[in-house]
């Protein structure tokens, strides 16, 4: 009875099962069959709704799903099918296609299900399939974890190692294979909806899905050194996300603007609105590319080698921009930013009606698009300096002068970014332009009430070079920084370089870089001096040296100073080497004639001879320090300001051509400075016993200074 009892449920099984295999193959069957009307319709939407969709989503059926699979690719009118209900099929779909790619183990399906959303992509509506392609490109964003051989906090992920995680690697061809579905569906709109779609790819895509936003990072040497260390990891592993997809993004960008732009001449497509914003927004996402390559050393390498940079910059010609639109971007966008302030502000205080007029007549601000400034800046690097793409460009036609005003302002970004690449990307832009451009003394010139021109407008390089100089930790590139830092300012002619070294000392920050500019006003005077010398005649000149006949000690020889060190434990270095230095300092000496024709040259000067202004600049100077002097650097700019005074006094005691001797000047110098130090001798004294030789230098050469006086 029991064995009699079992039969009839294990017949009632089979025939269970039976009737679930011939009901899928009668549905495969209508499925293949029926033809899509209005009769049909609500058959064929109960098929895919309760049998179709439920086998994907469940994604264990695998012989059910091929063969629905099957039975709707072999459809006659498959391509109604999909137009009417790609937004039911689509996710499904693409979700189904994910798990086959993680488990990898059923090839010949996951190419039929490829196969259908490829169909699916081509005939179904452009602004449908869009809107899904778009939904699953943000949703499925691969997270690759890092893979380092170093599992300590500040181990560095290696981009140039592929060795990612399986799953991540099938997840990403699922990404990259949404991302050319995509771009092949934007040749489907129209030409004003494709620019809107274009950039609403940009928005979303390029920012979020790549992380095409480049993360400013500081020197570890300033900040929390473990937040530092976070921010650098979550910087590289985007970096490595981003190498991943760049090929495919780049290509698709390259590609669709050689479908927009192919045959397009320069008269056509300035005549056409929508072609200069479709190429704005691809100018967009090269600018981004370039941005965020050049973030990365190792991003740099891998990019140059595989030809990407290659691409980037062919579809920035390919965009028919010229190198004077690309130049000035920074006055449109400061244009935009000003129109749209005083928009807001219209808004708040105006009536609908003038709202409406006030928005037709600012059409064109309204659809401006932002560009990265620093990807600008890599693009006039590779331009310029690796001369990439340069026959499309007039650079050699351009103005020398006009270059560089027109560059400095992404030069300026580069070094302020705190990020090491790109302050070096904007050194080698600088230094090109001295050696081809702006390469002579009065190059560069300032005019006032000209924005471009004016002291502000250079003011900002040289303070941006100062910054890079003082927090830069790399002390190849600090010393490249400074010497293009030179360079500028020999551009100038002698006022406007005046100038320009006047403001750096009195707002720049940092007391070490206003000790070196003290240095770089001394070599001012003494060129300027010696100018006059040469005017003076060979003659006046002989007859100066003659009166000047003091010859410094010779300096000990090498192999003498060697021995000594090795013995100075039992010998007193500051007695030996004093031999070797004077007491004080010569004082030039002039006859009355030599002073007068001085006296007489020196009046043409508009800088550094001019009277008082050096000698004022000083005591202006050392104002600000010797309330503070023992504070961070403040003893150094002391020290170097010191040092410059009691240079002029010896240089120009006598003639006294920039005022140092005059009544005015010696007591603001007595009253305002050394009056001020002595009140602080007690503190120099006891700086001088920690054995401290910056204050004792002071001490001396406060004590030289009176003795002219």
């Amino acid at each position: 009875m029991l064995q009699h009892h079992g039969q009839p449920c294990s017949c009632g099984d089979h025939h269970s099962h039976d009737d679930q295999h011939h009901s899928l193959e009668e549905e495969c069957r209508k499925l293949s069959t029926l033809l899509f009307n209005e009769e049909t319709r609500q058959e064929i939407e109960q098929i895919i709704l309760d049998v179709l969709i439920p086998n994907l989503v469940s994604c264990s059926e695998f012989d059910n799903i091929e063969k629905l699979v099957d039975a709707l690719l072999q459809n006659p009118s498959l391509f109604l099918i999909i137009y009417q209900f790609c937004f039911e099929i689509f996710a499904p779909v693409v979700h189904f296609s994910i798990s086959l790619r993680k488990i990898g183990t059923n090839p010949e399906l996951l190419n039929k299900v490829l196969k259908l959303i490829s169909l699916i992509c081509e005939h179904s509506s452009p602004k449908e399939i869009h809107s899904l392609l778009m939904e699953s490109i943000t949703s499925n964003m691969v997270e690759v974890e890092l893979n380092t051989s170093d599992v300590s906090q500040n181990a560095l992920l290696d981009i140039h190692n592929y060795g990612l995680d399986p799953q991540n690697r099938q997840l990403l061809d699922h990404q990259l294979l949404l991302l050319q579905y995509f771009f092949n569906n934007l040749s489907r709109f129209t030409e004003n909806e494709k620019r809107w779609q274009f950039i609403k790819f940009i928005d979303v895509v390029l920012s979020r899905a790549c992380s095409i936003r480049v993360e400013c990072i500081q020197n570890e040497a300033f900040g929390m050194e473990e937040q530092m260390s976070q921010e650098l990891q979550r910087k590289q592993k985007s970096d490595r996300l981003f190498l991943e997809y760049s090929s495919t993004l780049i290509d698709s960008v390259f590609t669709l603007s050689k479908y927009l732009f192919h045959n397009v001449n320069y008269e056509s497509f300035s005549n056409k609105i929508y072609l200069r914003r479709e190429s704005d927004c691809i100018m967009q996402a090269c600018f981004s590319f370039l941005a965020k390559i050049y973030s990365n050393d190792q991003l740099i390498d891998v990019c140059s080698n595989n030809g990407q940079i290659d691409t980037i910059m062919k579809t920035i010609s390919s965009c028919k921009k010229t190198l004077n639109e690309i130049l000035e971007y920074f006055t449109r966008f400061k244009t935009w930013s000003e129109a749209n302030k005083a928009s807001q502000e219209d808004h708040s205080e105006s009536d609908d009606d003038e709202i409406s007029h006030h928005e037709d007549d600012n059409e064109d601000l309204k659809n401006f698009i932002p560009w990265d400034p620093r990807g600008i800046a890599i693009f006039l690097y590779l331009l310029f300096v690796k001369k990439l793409e340069r026959k499309y460009y007039g650079i050699l036609i351009s103005s020398d002068l006009y270059l560089f005003i027109m560059t400095k302002y992404y030069v300026e970004l580069m070094l302020q970014s705190g990020i090491a690449s790109f302050g070096r990307t904007g050194l080698y832009i600088l230094q090109y332009l001295f050696e081809h451009h702006v390469k002579k003394k009065g190059s560069l010139f300032m005019k006032d009430h000209v924005h471009e021109y004016d002291m502000a407008s250079y003011f900002d390089l040289s303070q941006s070079l100062v910054s890079f100089i003082t927090m830069c930790p790399d002390n190849k590139l600090r010393t490249f920084a400074y010497n293009i830092f030179q360079s500028f300012i020999s551009r100038f002619e002698d006022e406007d370089r005046f100038n320009l070294l006047y403001h750096i000392l009195n707002k720049c920050p940092y007391p070490y870089m206003v000790a070196v500019v003290l240095d770089r006003m001394k070599e001012e005077i003494i060129l300027e001096y010696n100018a006059l010398f040469q005017l003076i005649g060979t003659e006046n000149l002989e007859r100066v040296k003659q009166q000047n006949t003091y010859k410094p000690s010779q300096p000990p020889k090498l192999e003498e100073v060697n021995e000594f060190l090795k013995k100075k434990s039992e010998n007193n270095t500051e007695n030996y080497f004093s031999q070797f230095v004077p007491t004080n300092a010569p004082k030039l000496n002039y006859d009355q004639k030599i002073m007068n024709l001085i006296r007489l040259h020196a009046k043409d000067s508009k800088a550094f001879l001019v009277p008082h202004k050096v000698p004022n600049l000083i005591i202006e100077l050392l104002e600000k320090y010797v309330e503070k002097p023992f504070e961070g650097d403040n003893i150094q700019v002391i020290l170097r300001a010191l040092n410059l005074y009691y240079f002029l006094l010896l240089r120009d005691g006598e003639p006294n051509v920039t005022g140092i001797m005059d009544t005015e000047i010696v007591s603001k110098m007595e009253d305002k400075i050394l009056r001020k130090l002595r009140e602080k001798k007690q503190a120099l004294e006891i700086l001088i016993k920690e054995q401290d030789e910056a204050p004792n230098k002071i001490w001396r050469m406060m004590t030289l200074i009176m003795k002219i006086f």
